[in-house]
């Protein structure tokens, strides 16, 4: 009943969305990151159907963002994918800004997000759906379609509304800053205005630039950081883990409602597990997308352990693989994710200790009881009993089909009966006698064999 009316809902809300009614969303699930390196799939929803996966999501999702759940990697992943160059045209990325029919302009845009009207809006519009991606709820004013989803002023605002500060260079002549020194009788609480620093911005947060009129014009979303150099992704002149946005006026601390974290930490060695959502990693011959070979691909699942960690200097952890002299992957979430090292394994190999036959050697964790294989080895003149753990035993310590609990890499060893010639009978020194005087037919002990 709950995941039927929380359809429903969804489906009123797409419905509403498409229509144009600006009515608000509490969640709109973004498309979900792949590898950096990877190409990425254009969605374009054209029924209904799709529709409702994007903007109402999974219940998880919608739950999640109810809670106030918010993901900071998510979003710098999102801002990724939807900014790396990918244009076998231009030269820079940023030329596509010139051609909007250009294929390469159409792949870096989600199309779940429309463009009201001129290109100019593009990236206060694109930074709003990192936001989004990240976890960040959407209310009544800062929705899709909008102002306050795509104009810098007005995004500003909405957010300081929201409790957010911005901190603004005071010369600045944006009607929002205006309006934030009293020109326009209105001074905003959480207006903090002074020069910005390069100690004033975290990744998460969002950035200002202007343009020869001293307007707040651009936007940019920050990535990552080193030290006091400062990475962003940004659209209409599309930048990925750029470095070279100029001055910047102004900063708008969204950093803080995913708690303020950089998630550019070193990461520890130690054991990881591919998780990304496009099913696969790449292993590279080196830590980075860039002057790099793939070198082979980890599942999603396979687990790794990690003997070094190499942090760029645009913030990603690259890890190379123990064991290896030079395969590196992406440790950073949402590619793969620190677990605890896995649990030791066994080997229990089968010896036919001169039958043939034996059965494939079987792997053992530990602390978990093995079934040991029923497949039985044959000799010829000889009745199988079992299996044991020397190659002289004669008796088995381990029928076949048996439970095993030993937890060390163990070489069974399979235990024979000699039979009479032409029986199935134990050839005994009293029943060899008595088979080669009295024929045996009458005297012999029978005896099974395994």
């Amino acid at each position: 009943m709950k995941k039927t009316i929380t359809r429903t809902l969804a489906i009123l809300l797409a419905i509403l969305l498409t229509l144009g009614t600006g009515m608000a969303a509490s969640a709109i699930e973004s498309p979900k990151p792949t590898e950096p390196d990877e190409s990425t799939t254009l969605i374009e929803p054209k029924d209904l159907e799709a529709i409702i996966e994007l903007y109402a999501g999974s219940d998880a999702l919608v739950a999640g963002a109810a809670a106030g759940a918010t993901n900071l990697q998510n979003a710098i992943a999102y801002a990724d994918k939807w900014t790396k160059n990918n244009c076998a045209t231009y030269n820079n990325v940023g030329d596509c800004y010139f051609n909007e029919r250009h294929t390469c302009w159409k792949q870096r845009r989600n199309s779940a997000y429309p463009n009201p009207g001129t290109r100019l809006s593009d990236c206060v519009n694109f930074v709003s759906q990192c936001l989004v991606a990240g976890g960040i709820s959407t209310n009544s004013v800062w929705t899709p379609g909008r102002s306050e989803w795509n104009t810098c002023s007005d995004f500003m605002k909405a957010f300081m509304d929201r409790g957010i500060t911005l901190i603004t260079n005071p010369s600045y002549k944006n009607a929002t800053l205006k309006a934030l020194k009293g020109e326009d009788g209105y001074n905003h609480k959480n207006a903090v205005m002074r020069a910005v620093t390069s100690a004033d911005i975290e990744p998460g947060d969002v950035v200002f630039v202007d343009g020869s009129e001293g307007y707040a014009t651009h936007a940019a979303f920050c990535v990552a950081k080193s030290g006091s150099t400062l990475y962003y992704d940004a659209h209409s002149t599309d930048r990925n883990r750029y470095s070279g946005m100029g001055t910047i006026h102004a900063v708008l601390k969204t950093s803080k409602l995913f708690g303020g974290t950089t998630p550019t930490a070193k990461l520890p060695t130690g054991w990881y597990e591919v998780t990304s959502t496009a099913g696969y990693l790449n292993i590279r011959s080196g830590p980075s997308t860039s002057n790099t070979t793939i070198v082979g691909k980890l599942a999603k699942g396979d687990q790794r352990e990690i003997d070094s960690v190499t942090l760029t200097s645009a913030g990603f952890n690259w890890g190379r693989i123990k064991g290896t002299t030079n395969n590196w992957i992406n440790i950073d979430p949402p590619y793969c994710k620190k677990v605890s090292a896995p649990a030791s394994t066994y080997t229990i190999t089968y010896n036919a200790n001169g039958g043939s036959g034996a059965p494939a050697s079987q792997t053992k964790k530990q602390g978990v009881t093995l079934t040991l294989s029923n497949t039985k080895p044959t000799r010829s003149g000889y009745g199988f009993l079992g299996w044991a753990t020397s190659n002289t035993a004669t008796a088995a310590t381990y029928p076949s089909g048996s439970n095993f609990s030993k937890d060390a890499s163990t070489t069974l060893y399979a235990v024979w009966i000699k039979y009479l010639p032409g029986t199935k009978y134990e050839a005994t020194p009293l029943n060899s006698f008595l088979y080669y005087v009295c024929f045996g037919w009458i005297w012999m002990r029978l005896v099974k064999p395994a």
